[in-house]
């Protein structure tokens, strides 16, 4: 899983992020890696939604950075998207999560 991890951290800023393309790179089927990563107790959307989780929190750490382009870094087509997944997983808007940060 941390192999998975490893790629959809590189791509999924390109926009390119998928089950295909991660099994392809790895050299197996798509279900290969599905049932590999099942076999571990996740999945390929679980994956994703980690790095997201991550990647988010390390974004808004950074003032520079428009959630805007947040959202577009983490694969999502408008802001308002990434701001019911962050505060699904936070329970806070990216907003008041960056506030709290200074």
């Amino acid at each position: 899983a941390e192999r998975v991890r490893d790629y959809i951290r590189g791509d999924l800023p390109k926009g390119c992020c998928s089950v295909d393309r991660c099994a392809e790179k790895f050299g197996v089927s798509p279900r290969t890696l599905q049932a590999r990563l099942e076999a571990e107790g996740t999945s390929f959307s679980m994956q994703i939604e980690e790095v997201r989780i991550h990647l988010a929190k390390v974004y808004l750490q950074r003032p520079e950075s428009s959630l805007d382009e947040i959202a577009e870094w983490l694969g999502y087509s408008e802001q308002t998207s990434f701001g019911r997944a962050f505060r699904r997983w936070t329970g806070t808007s990216p907003q008041k999560y960056r506030q709290g940060l200074g």
